[in-house]
């Protein structure tokens, strides 16, 4: 159950990069407003607010790679010491892993609907895979 919970916020992690990496593409080409008549528009990723929106996303991606990677390796190191008798690591790995699995879950999910509202209606089209990866990040929440 603890190797299962650790996968899952590894793998919702790549998840949310793909996502970032999708929204930022998008806030970088999009052009909307332009500030004075004579030059072009401006990229939407210019703008205080987008960027308000991304970047926090983007250090929570990193943060929750980094736990994943660690908790993996927590992980091997508590499951050798259970082989050699000491249950007690196994349960404090068990807790740790309980906490961080469903905020982790759940703060991906949201940022991936924020970067989907973002995108305005291409967010919303299949074409952004956004819609399919929100499908599969909610799915496995009820799984485990």
């Amino acid at each position: 159950m603890g190797a299962g919970r650790i996968s899952i916020v590894s793998n919702d992690s790549l998840a949310l990069l793909n996502a970032l990496t999708i929204g930022c593409r998008f806030a970088a080409i999009r052009r909307q407003f332009p500030l004075k008549s004579n030059i072009p528009e401006t990229p939407i990723l210019e703008y205080q607010s987008v960027q308000y929106r991304l970047i926090p996303k983007i250090g929570a991606m990193l943060v929750f790679r980094w736990v994943g990677v660690d908790l993996s390796n927590m992980w091997v190191d508590k499951l050798r010491q259970f082989q050699n008798g000491d249950t007690k690591a196994l349960n404090e790995m068990h807790s740790i892993i309980s906490a961080v699995k469903p905020f982790a879950s759940w703060d991906i999910l949201d940022s991936v609907k924020e970067i989907r509202h973002l995108m305005g209606g291409l967010g919303y089209s299949k074409y952004s895979r956004l819609g399919s990866m929100m499908n599969d990040l909610g799915s496995i929440k009820l799984l485990i």
